[in-house]
């Protein structure tokens, strides 16, 4: 009889795959900052030039919502097209690795990220979707649609061998004492998506006073005023300057994972 369960150590996890939220205000550097992850691919929402924040960056995307032909495709359909395509490719890698082919499955499958761009944009592609572009209104039934659509979204990124980094325009809810901050996304989902991350960052840019000194791009990982920020990675220092992976990841090792 087969045990129904397996008992693992995790002092035996060897390959820290990370997933991270980071937001703040339009630009605070949330892309830049991503951009730093090794060989990313950005998914990006085709709503309102999204694609634009990645001008200057070399990286290659897919931009959600638009065919091959630039023809306005459903965007649920589309991101489970494109989700059924990297799962087709990570199978591949895999195989590649289990043969010895490590060429292969680098080809397969390069990316070592997956960028969410701008999760606020695709949420807002989402409603209009479900809402018929405001001729239906968004009651609970539909709200939960798009609830349980980005849960399987996040889910099924978990999946792949891969770092995951999603984006997000920060906004402020309630009045006097009890103002909080969170992601600009719809309903419920702007706490529980960034509480499955490792870290959620608050990113924002702080100008300097000489107009011969570019500003400086902050990543909070410790609460910053309203804003909620954390990580599960011990030692993280609770800002960063310029944020850049490489320069992190020594943070991110299972020794020092919460």
């Amino acid at each position: 009889m087969t045990d129904p369960f397996v008992i693992k150590n995790a002092k035996d996890i060897a390959m820290p795959w990370t997933h991270w939220f980071l937001y703040g205000p339009s630009g605070s550097g949330k892309t830049t900052a991503a951009s730093t992850f090794p060989n990313p691919l950005f998914l990006v929402p085709a709503a309102e030039g999204s694609e634009l924040t990645l001008a200057g960056l070399d990286v290659p995307y897919i931009k959600i919502g638009r065919d091959a032909a630039n023809g306005v495709v459903k965007p649920r359909e589309h991101m489970m097209s494109v989700l059924k395509f990297l799962g087709e490719q990570h199978d591949k890698m895999r195989q590649c690795l289990a043969k010895g082919d490590e060429a292969g499955a680098i080809e397969a499958f390069p990316w070592e990220t997956i960028v969410c761009e701008s999760m606020t944009h695709y949420c807002s592609m989402l409603q209009d979707d479900i809402g018929n572009n405001g001729a239906i209104k968004m009651d609970q039934q539909r709200w939960g649609l798009m609830a349980d659509h980005l849960r399987m979204l996040h889910a099924r990124l978990r999946t792949f061998e891969c770092h995951v980094v999603f984006t997000a325009l920060a906004k402020v809810e309630g009045e006097g004492n009890a103002v909080e901050g969170a992601a600009d996304i719809s309903g419920k989902m702007a706490r529980l998506m960034p509480s499955a991350c490792d870290a959620i960052g608050f990113c924002e840019v702080v100008e300097s006073t000489s107009a011969r000194q570019p500003p400086t791009y902050r990543v909070h990982f410790r609460q910053h005023r309203v804003y909620p920020a954390r990580t599960r990675f011990r030692g993280m220092p609770a800002v960063i300057e310029n944020f850049n992976f490489a320069e992190v990841q020594q943070y991110t090792m299972p020794s020092t994972k919460a």
